[in-house]
């Protein structure tokens, strides 16, 4: 009895490591998701989400001043949902900066830091859907009224898709 309840111990600790990887693991502990939206010209206040150590935090800036106006813990699930959308958006693949040639707007600035690898993309009033779709998700996972980011406020995801 005692050799069937240590097999089954082992088992249910190596089932994780063999389905999941021991690699997969260690990647949601160094995962990090600041996005920024500035909306130009500057009279306007910026709103950032912060994502890491499964919590998601947002801020509103103001010139020099910053308030945070939300936080919110993640659980294993929408951090893992959260990674693979980043992952399957190829986002180390992509430019740093993309410009749809307009002076004024919106802003939207990207830095995903997994391990040792560290993305920034910059969107000037464009669209990239890879982007969209982890913002997408983000604002799903919070309250509709704590939305500060979005690509239909002005609706930038139809005008520059």
């Amino acid at each position: 009895m005692s050799l069937l309840r240590n097999f089954i111990l082992i088992g249910i600790t190596l089932i994780p490591i063999i389905l999941f990887g021991q690699n997969e693991q260690k990647e949601v502990k160094n995962f990090k998701i600041s996005i920024r939206q500035q909306i130009l010209p500057d009279t306007n206040p910026d709103y950032i989400y912060k994502i890491s150590d499964k919590k998601i935090k947002i801020y509103k800036s103001k010139n020099i001043l910053r308030y945070k106006l939300f936080s919110q813990r993640f659980d294993k699930i929408q951090i893992d949902s959260l990674r693979l959308l980043v992952k399957n958006a190829y986002v180390f693949n992509l430019g740093s900066n993309y410009d749809s040639g307009l002076l004024d707007g919106i802003n939207w600035t990207f830095e995903i830091k997994i391990n040792n690898q560290h993305k920034e993309v910059r969107l000037d009033n464009y669209y990239l859907k890879q982007l969209g779709d982890i913002v997408d998700f983000i604002n799903r996972q919070i309250p509709q009224k704590r939305v500060c980011i979005s690509f239909d406020f002005f609706n930038t995801r139809n005008d520059f898709n």
